[in-house]
């Protein structure tokens, strides 16, 4: 041990000496600076901050690999600290998996300041952008900024309404807001969203006591629905339907360029379910659940939640993906318990969040889904 030890600290110090002495390659050559980069990761040798020369290169190298799975990698393995901002850059791009784990890196080691830069500025979308980040990188750390900012009144109503929604993206945080509900500190004008949102959790014990504090019209506009029968034959406005896609379905289903991929592609949805199919696949979403998307429940050794469906599993590990379209991978080592969800990922009473038109057009919409 102490041999390999020696020999690793004798090539190090080589190296290091040829790296400083070889005047064959520019200053800031990059195929040098990758192999510098490359030797200190073979030699567990991730702390740079007392050699200025070492440290250069590993950011030069660093830079030439932004917004890649690698800057990401040797941000964490040589603990950089320099390029908070270029973080939060990352997380303000999307909801890939490469955005949020830039943003775990800030929340792990409590870099809040870069991110409260952006709370605090004027951009209206960059801070709903962030906010659902935050909300897909259900960490204790993010659920507890997300709460503050719904009860922080200095955030106007939709900023608010949409950290809730961020917040409501995991079990963890739907009981986080319960309990605003139920202690009285959740802000008056953010009760019908929280409705939309518990009242149509997948979690049947959160509905249930959410139902206890918070009600919500049998549609948004106080209409009851008429039977399937009936409904299937009232005409609906496809143009206004797509609007209502937009706003509802898309975030969790995918068509074009609009929304997030987690639920089944509705490219050609039209081809595959009448309208009766259609308003059942709504309003009893757990009745014909798609293959391939059972939802199951993972709960770990150190009491965190996980739900999605299953995308691969080995012996190994076994890999998620979650609302927001995110895939995350869990070690089974790790996983107190697996099971399958009774019910369907897709929320049950959707229609709670629409006009009883709105629904009817949406669907009109779907038909025309074809190939």
């Amino acid at each position: 041990m102490q041999s390999s030890r020696f020999r690793k600290a004798v090539t190090f110090s080589v190296g290091v000496f040829l790296f400083f002495q070889d005047k064959s390659h520019a200053e800031h050559d990059p195929a040098r600076d990758t192999l510098i980069v490359e030797t200190l990761i073979r030699l567990d040798k991730t702390d740079v901050e007392d050699n200025e020369k070492l440290k250069s290169a590993v950011l030069r190298h660093l830079d030439t690999n932004e917004g890649t799975e690698r800057y990401i990698d040797l941000i964490q393995k040589f603990s950089i600290h320099d390029r908070d901002n270029k973080l939060v850059e990352l997380a303000l791009k999307g909801a890939g998996p490469l955005s949020v784990q830039a943003l775990k890196i800030l929340l792990n080691r409590k870099a809040i300041q870069p991110l409260e830069g952006v709370f605090q500025g004027t951009d209206d979308e960059k801070k709903a952008v962030l906010i659902r980040q935050l909300g897909f990188a259900n960490t204790d750390t993010a659920r507890e900024m997300i709460a503050g900012f719904i009860t922080d009144k200095k955030y106007n109503t939709s900023f608010r309404s949409k950290a809730a929604e961020a917040l409501a993206s995991t079990p963890k945080g739907q009981r986080q807001i319960l309990e605003l509900v139920k202690n009285k500190t959740l802000p008056d004008d953010l009760h019908f969203a929280v409705a939309n949102l518990l009242l149509t959790s997948t979690d049947a014990s959160i509905q249930q006591e959410a139902s206890m504090h918070l009600k919500l019209p049998q549609t948004l506009d106080n209409k009851p629905l008429p039977p399937l029968t009936e409904l299937v034959e009232m005409k609906g406005d496809a143009t206004n339907g797509k609007k209502v896609f937009s706003t509802i379905c898309a975030a969790c289903h995918k068509l074009g360029d609009t929304g997030i991929e987690f639920g089944p592609s509705l490219a050609e949805i039209g081809n595959k379910l009448a309208k009766d199919g259609l308003y059942s696949s709504i309003l009893d979403p757990s009745a014909a659940v798609s293959h391939g998307f059972d939802g199951y429940i993972l709960n770990t050794n150190d009491d965190d939640i996980a739900m999605g469906y299953v995308v691969s599993e080995t012996k190994e590990d076994i890999t998620l993906k979650m609302a927001g379209g995110i895939s995350s991978t869990f070690k089974n080592a790790d996983i107190k318990t697996k099971k399958k969800m009774e019910v369907s990922l897709m929320p049950a009473n959707l229609q709670m969040a629409m006009k009883r038109q709105d629904l009817i057009d949406l669907v009109e919409f779907l038909t025309t889904l074809k190939k």
